[in-house]
């Protein structure tokens, strides 16, 4: 209890101060913290099976008291989304790619189901597991499906669902002489598993695909898209948020593109992008999409690349990139190709000299990829037709949910205080973190969202260099891949 005690006091009274303190200045949060920690099983915290339930609770119990710091906030920093998410919205009906119903609501997209369920007359919900008819609501239609299926059976299940949804809205206006518009939620997104980060990109193409095939006849102002988007995919300088508490001004540290989000920030731009392209062409905007196809091409170049790179693929993007910018002189560019690691090379090899060229290549590819998450922005506020039609959540950084759980637990029981160690890595992310049932909030626009995603900056940038970021060099088998032929979408 002694090093729980030390590292509560630690972030009380870290300087600067960020929003841990007033995390952390709510007893029944650290009372929750500090109970888990007492309630040590010796044996069974050892084992993974016996243990994750005990981890899972507390996420619960905790996403429970900080939605309620949230609520009570004084300084109203939470209240306008809240607000936002209560509003009734009986003339919407919604489709969500994907999520489920649930009694016990748990995960992101679980929250905000419930909350759609409860204010819209009708639900379509496409999800992995398998759910009774019985088990639901009257107004809520679930869908298998199977997002790790080949291409052209997941690019059916949606449009089996899209059309499905399409037929009950039509009914439902005729049958109540009235005009509801028709929300289609798009939240999958992975960043563990097998090659998760191609998948990223697969399933934000067959949505694309399907939303071109199915909503091409439907009038502009009958149909919106919200995306699930991630603070991961904000520019590298995106400056950080402040916190009033009373007379103290805390920092709410930004998440952003860095080298260690890189490849799964720039498979979740891609997945911006490919949707974006659905929407301006189902408006005919077809100059906007027009922009858009060479930054998806190289999007999904580079991802497809990074995944059969492995472990090392941010290593291996910066080895091989080459500016088509004169960001770079020819003589650097050819001295890092003679530094960088290789079994010739090598014992010619100066690591401080290969260091401070990564370095400076590095920044680049960041560089590249923030202009790529700035050009969302800009056409977002160049363009209202778009951001009517298209809304990204912002301000989802880090919620305690099952994608840190079971990491964390799976550590944790390696560990010699397997309990210390899980709220060790909750307190650690204080700092910034939200409760499941804001990130759930975040869904549903306030009147003040900027719906791009990023409220705080917009730099119109050119279209030649959104266009030529994420180039990379083609002298290598892996990094000259046709993208057509290996990605399976």
């Amino acid at each position: 209890m002694d090093e729980l005690e030390k590292l509560l006091s630690t972030f009380r009274e870290q300087d600067p101060p960020t929003l841990a303190v007033w995390r952390l200045s709510d007893e029944r949060i650290v009372k929750a913290l500090k109970n888990f920690v007492l309630e040590k099983n010796t044996r069974d915290d050892k084992d993974y099976d016996k243990f994750y339930p005990r981890a899972e609770q507390l996420f619960r119990d905790l996403n429970g008291l900080l939605a309620q710091q949230e609520r009570n906030c004084p300084n109203g920093y939470f209240g306008p989304t809240y607000n936002a998410a209560d509003t009734l919205r009986k003339d919407e009906i919604s489709v969500v790619f994907g999520g489920k119903y649930t009694a016990t609501p748990n995960s992101i997209t679980e929250k905000f189901v419930t909350k759609l369920v409860q204010d819209n007359p009708l639900v379509y919900t496409a999800s992995r597991t398998e759910l009774l008819p019985e088990n639901l609501p009257n107004n809520v239609d679930t869908f298998l499906v199977n997002i790790f299926s080949d291409t052209s059976m997941v690019k059916g299940q949606m449009l089996n669902l899209l059309n499905t949804a399409l037929d009950g809205w039509r009914a439902y206006n005729n049958a109540n002489n009235t005009t509801t518009r028709l929300v289609v939620y798009f939240t999958l997104g992975f960043h563990k598993g097998d090659d998760p980060f191609t998948s990223n990109m697969c399933v934000a193409s067959d949505f694309r695909d399907a939303l071109l095939e199915t909503f091409h006849d439907l009038q502009p102002n009958s149909w919106r898209v919200v995306f699930t988007g991630t603070d991961a995919t904000r520019h590298s300088t995106y400056p950080d948020d402040v916190f009033e508490q009373g007379n103290k001004m805390l920092t709410i540290p930004s998440y952003k593109i860095t080298k260690w989000n890189y490849i799964y920030a720039m498979s979740k731009l891609g997945q911006f992008f490919l949707v974006k392209s659905a929407v301006a062409q189902l408006l005919h905007l077809f100059d906007i999409n027009e922009l858009l196809v060479p930054i998806i091409a190289k999007i999904q170049k580079n991802v497809t690349n990074a995944a059969q790179m492995g472990d090392n693929s941010y290593e291996a993007l910066v080895t091989n990139y080459i500016p088509t910018l004169e960001s770079e002189s020819i003589s650097n560019r050819l001295l890092y190709i003679f530094l960088s690691p290789g079994k010739k090379k090598k014992k010619y090899r100066r690591d401080d000299m290969w260091s401070s060229l990564f370095q400076r290549r590095s920044k680049l590819l960041i560089d590249d990829l923030s202009s790529i998450s700035k050009f969302i922005d800009d056409t977002f506020a160049k363009v209202p037709r778009l951001r009517e039609h298209f809304m990204i959540t912002n301000g989802i950084s880090i919620s305690y949910t099952t994608l840190h759980c079971k990491p964390w637990t799976m550590d944790a029981v390696k560990e010699e205080n397997p309990r210390l160690h899980i709220v060790q890595q909750i307190i650690y992310r204080l700092k910034n973190a939200i409760s499941t049932e804001y990130a759930a909030a975040l869904h549903f626009p306030t009147n003040d969202t900027h719906v791009s995603g990023q409220k705080k900056e917009l730099s119109l940038i050119s279209v030649n260099t959104a266009e030529m970021s994420l180039d990379a060099s083609e002298t290598t088998a892996q990094m000259s891949l046709d993208t057509s032929d290996n990605m399976w979408c």
